[in-house]
């Protein structure tokens, strides 16, 4: 019974989020654009919902993001109030990140420079470690594009298929 029930709550909190993503997203610039500060304002509501969805998976999917991210014996996924983004660092400054780990760290670190090392929360002591291999991060953008398009046109087939 407690199986049906949280699988219930996680499939109704999955159809809220996607069903209210856009129009929350719509809400946002409206009010950017009628406040004053409003390339902050949407900024923050963006980083903010990435946030929140990094904090997510990390609690949610900590057995796939272990197999797929990291070496044994090291900072593991799933505790609660931590991002995929803190993780990844703190794996990164122990070099217990698989050749896929540092692929997704060094993703991250293009996007906004040395963001894993910036987002590690907690006590964490250990200097910031070499640079990732630029292979690496090319390596995981195509296979996230990849993934990326084969979803996509999954759910283009189940939409549209008549």
């Amino acid at each position: 019974m407690r199986l049906l029930i949280s699988f219930s709550l996680f499939l109704f909190a999955v159809i809220c989020c996607s069903g209210l993503a856009v129009a929350a997203l719509i809400s946002t610039i409206v009010d950017s654009i009628r406040y004053k500060d409003r390339r902050n304002r949407l900024a923050d509501s963006l980083f903010d919902g990435a946030y929140a969805l990094d904090v997510y998976g990390n609690v949610a999917y900590p057995s796939l993001l272990n197999a797929l991210f990291l070496k044994n014996g090291c900072y593991h996924f799933g505790r609660r109030d931590e991002s995929i983004s803190s993780v990844l660092g703190k794996n990164w400054t122990q070099s217990t990140l698989t050749w896929l780990g540092l692929g997704c760290a060094g993703f991250l670190n293009l996007l906004d420079w040395d963001h894993c090392f910036k987002s590690i929360q907690g006590a964490w002591q250990l200097p910031r470690p070499e640079k990732i291999p630029g292979h690496l991060t090319a390596v995981f953008s195509l296979i996230l594009l990849a993934v990326l398009a084969i979803f996509s046109r999954l759910g283009f087939l189940i939409i549209f298929h008549a």
